[in-house]
């Protein structure tokens, strides 16, 4: 090879290998068309149509049609109609779909990397597997909703109130696959199962001062439930699920479960952190976690195999909203503006790795400071500061009893 590079900044005549490419191009074609008809003006009707190719999917896969229809009642427009405070009431009710094409590019090619060199620079590169082919197809939602809108004292406090139903099919997920497949990182982008998202949904507008100074207020609730309806054949005969680190997704759960082992305590005697023991059986053969009600300490091989599954705390809120003021004066205008969700609960990687010195790469947290254990019998917060949490030839005085 001869000649310069100047987007690479020297020449390459010594080089084993060089590559120049373009990639993690992504793109989006679509077609829709939207139609809508008002009848006496108080029945309405509304239907779309579109379609879609996005190129983060094979050919085959790569176009996907979306349908939408909503109907719409004008009560209040009826001749029957009389309540007085009432000035406009709708019932209305909807069918749609959605597509969600949110991945890396190329994940549907079967594509290798360099793998670094051992030894000299005499020694040529290798390769390996970064990703296989899978047939991955867009993840469709079929979202149901019917709804009650009504206005009030000449429409100065209005609202509605709806239920809604979101079934997510054909789920893209990233799932873990065995490290001796040879895949970076151990983990490949798959269609995996169906979820359903369910609940209500509220929402008032008040139009409380008008004139020269103005004030409106708003606040919306939505209270949500989720479920997995299915996974693949593979994950629901081992009841292993979708696992991560902290969490376990499985058919008839809740998304992102936390499967962790419960804490315990410090021992008194020793000074170590303590967590419950489970029963290993059943959870080999029912995929249930049963504690023996024995404590352990918490090694890291104990933390791995004594997990216990919370299947009421996920990281998912279930209910959210908002409540805003807006007030206005003369040109200027001020808006305050409260988000708030509740319902999940969150892993605090803080106190993890804020309270254990491991090997000193971590800030430690002040409460730590006379919090400790230092001698037996000592009813310490934290266990005794080891350099690396290594307690040699403890963790077997412990488990032999």
């Amino acid at each position: 090879m001869i000649g310069s590079y100047q987007q690479i900044g020297e020449d390459p005549a010594d080089k084993l290998s060089m590559n120049s490419i373009i990639g993690n191009e992504r793109y989006l074609r679509s077609f829709f068309g939207r139609a809508s008809y008002k009848y006496d003006n108080r029945y309405l009707i509304e239907g779309s149509l579109r379609s879609d190719a996005s190129s983060v999917f094979p050919k085959e896969n790569q176009w996907a049609v979306f349908k939408a229809l909503g109907l719409g009642w004008i009560i209040s427009e009826e001749s029957f109609w009389s309540v007085g405070v009432v000035d406009m009431l709708k019932l209305r009710g909807s069918f749609g779909q959605t597509g969600n094409q949110g991945i890396p590019a190329e994940q549907y090619l079967t594509d290798f990397g360099n793998i670094g060199r051992y030894g000299s620079n005499d020694t040529p590169e290798g390769s390996g597997l970064q990703t296989i082919a899978f047939p991955l197809k867009w993840e469709t939602t079929d979202n149901y909703d019917i709804g009650l809108d009504f206005g009030m004292f000449d429409n100065r406090l209005s609202g509605s109130v709806a239920y809604f139903m979101h079934d997510v099919k054909d789920m893209l997920l990233q799932t873990s696959i065995p490290l001796s497949s040879g895949i970076a990182g151990g983990r490949l982008w798959q269609n995996i199962g169906d979820m359903r998202n369910e609940g209500v949904e509220f929402e008032i507008f008040s139009n409380i001062m008008k004139g020269e100074f103005q004030w409106t207020s708003s606040f919306n609730l939505t209270f949500n439930k989720n479920k997995i309806l299915g996974l693949t054949a593979e994950m629901d005969e081992g009841k292993s699920g979708l696992t991560t680190m902290e969490t376990v997704t499985r058919t008839g759960g809740r998304v992102g479960v936390y499967n962790l082992p419960e804490y315990a305590g410090i021992d008194p005697e020793h000074g170590v952190e303590m967590i419950y023991e489970i029963d290993r059986q059943v959870y080999d053969e029912t995929g249930k976690t049963v504690k023996t009600g024995r404590l352990i300490p918490a090694t890291s091989q104990n933390m791995r195999d004594n997990k216990i599954l919370n299947e009421d705390k996920t990281g998912l809120p279930t209910y959210w909203g908002g409540f805003s003021n807006t007030f206005s004066y003369k040109g200027f205008d001020l808006t305050i503006f409260i988000t708030y969700q509740g319902g999940n609960y969150i892993f605090d990687y803080g106190e993890k790795y804020g309270t254990t010195p491991q090997r000193g790469q971590f800030k430690l947290r002040s409460d730590l400071v006379g919090n400790t254990w230092e001698n037996p019998g000592d009813n310490a917060a934290y266990p005794q500061l080891r350099w690396d949490q290594s307690f040699p030839g403890i963790w077997t005085k412990i488990m032999n009893g």
